[in-house]
């Protein structure tokens, strides 16, 4: 089902038609409405908790969703927006894009996968060299990849040549494979090269079960 994208017109003054009535709104739903539509799966559980909706909103990728799903390089409006109560409020449009996202598949990781789990972008006030952390869909690449790649706690067994995935809310929104790690300040800073269409076609923008704590995991082969 596709929910209109438009609150009913004004389309009428003291009973007569207008000839050229004002335009229509677009709908934009609190996130409790935003929840509602989504609805459950057909397990019957939620599809999204309003967290995982919160964070995915702040950081910019259901723009980069609904212009997808809609064909668009960049999407038409700005589907995220705040209202003059500090409300966050989400375009209608995201109501089946969030419902239909797909999951990565456990049983399709065939070798161990490093996960940073990171916030939507933030300034960056610690003068680590760079001037964002966490994620956003604003960002330009190099911006992302300084954000993402650094300055996590060294894995106790070496990654090295493994895929690193960047998840906000377990939506992989930045994939690579990790080319070199070197350590500094006491972290780690990831050499992660992002021209890998196969790692792109299989994670990004697609949700992960990931196990529960921590700042990383490791994903690992259900046969492991």
């Amino acid at each position: 089902m596709r929910y209109c994208e438009c609150m009913s017109p004004y389309t009428e003054f003291e009973g007569k038609t207008l000839a050229f009535p004002p335009p229509a709104a677009p709908a934009y739903l609190t996130l409790g409405r935003l929840l509602t539509r989504i609805g459950n799966s057909p397990a019957g559980r939620p599809v999204m908790n309003r967290q995982t909706v919160e964070l995915i909103a702040l950081s910019g990728a259901i723009d980069v969703l609904i212009a997808a799903s809609q064909g668009f390089e960049a999407s038409p409006r700005d589907a995220v927006v705040a209202d003059d109560k500090g409300r966050l409020l989400v375009h209608a449009d995201a109501v089946g894009v969030l419902r239909e996202l797909p999951w990565v598949d456990p049983g399709e990781i065939s070798e161990p996968v490093f996960n940073v789990r990171v916030m939507p972008g933030r300034e960056d006030d610690e003068g680590s060299g760079r001037p964002f952390l966490g994620w956003h869909a604003r960002m330009t690449d190099e911006e992302a990849w300084l954000a993402v790649t650094r300055w996590w706690q060294r894995p106790k067994e070496d990654m090295t040549g493994r895929p690193f995935i960047a998840t906000v809310a377990g939506l992989c929104v930045f994939v690579g494979r990790i080319r070199g790690i070197t350590n500094r300040y006491g972290l780690a800073e990831f050499d992660v090269d992002t021209d890998e269409p196969e790692l792109t076609d299989k994670w990004l923008f697609r949700r992960v079960q990931t196990p529960p704590g921590g700042n990383t995991a490791i994903l690992r082969p259900l046969s492991s």
